[in-house]
């Protein structure tokens, strides 16, 4: 249920309009909608429904379609609901999630949509012009609650490739010391869980790497610190490199 308007309640997810007019804030099961132009407490209030059925939970994450009028809210339900930016209900509804979703992107031209969760190995992917089953499922290593987000331009600029990549920046804990004694100079530096990945999307064989399948989204490498033989390993010296 979406607190009263009066009531002070920190949203839990913030996202722009593509013209920049309206300011989109995600609460519990509803959305709000500031105008930009117009500073203060006033605000429009979404529910979020499909139909008869509710999308319940906070909602934690949202995106904007950056070539339709189209709003994607995810919530900590496990559920992700793609809306008219106008009003109205949901044009689709994927209940019942894997993972609840902490981040969502749409692809540039919109034709599709990403979600990534807490504690979730994978990507989802839709085409939002056939909804009914997910498009394909990328992989990924995230075992934090944390938000990890991920990036969709890097596109080869002639083949059918997409690189992915995850990483964690480590920070010493508060209580090391360089003044302080002891054994521990010995132990090695801690690592971060860092990787980069390529994935196939022409479908069909790629001549370098065999049959992909169908669905588009072949898996053709791993390069990391803690998941492959190239890369950022987490600390200053880089990867192993071979």
């Amino acid at each position: 249920m979406c607190p009263p308007q009066d009531e002070l309640v920190s949203c839990h997810s913030l996202s722009f309009s593509t013209d920049g007019t309206e300011l989109l804030c995600g609460y519990e099961s509803c959305v709000r909608v500031f105008t930009t132009q117009r500073p203060g407490r006033h605000c429009t209030t979404r529910t979020l429904r499909c139909g008869g059925q509710a999308q319940k939970g906070l909602i934690g994450c949202l995106a904007v379609s950056p070539a339709q009028e189209l709003l994607c809210c995810g919530s900590y339900g496990r559920s992700v609901g793609l809306y008219p930016m106008d009003g109205g209900g949901a044009v689709a509804l994927w209940p019942q999630l894997p993972f609840a979703p902490t981040y969502l992107r749409f692809s540039p031209d919109g034709v599709y949509l990403y979600a990534g969760g807490r504690k979730a190995n994978h990507i989802l992917c839709w085409d939002v012009r056939h909804p009914d089953k997910e498009l394909f499922v990328m992989e990924r290593r995230v075992a934090t609650n944390q938000r990890v987000t991920f990036d969709l331009d890097p596109l080869h600029p002639w083949l059918p490739i997409m690189a992915t990549s995850s990483g964690q920046r480590v920070f010493p804990v508060p209580w090391d010391s360089d003044d302080e004694g002891g054994d521990d100079d010995d132990e090695p530096p801690r690592r971060g869980d860092n990787g980069l990945q390529l994935w196939w999307w022409g479908g069909g064989e790629d001549p370098c790497y065999g049959d992909k399948g169908d669905n588009g989204g072949g898996h053709m490498g791993t390069c990391g610190g803690n998941m492959g033989t190239y890369g950022d390993t987490g600390d200053t010296g880089g990867g192993n490199g071979q």
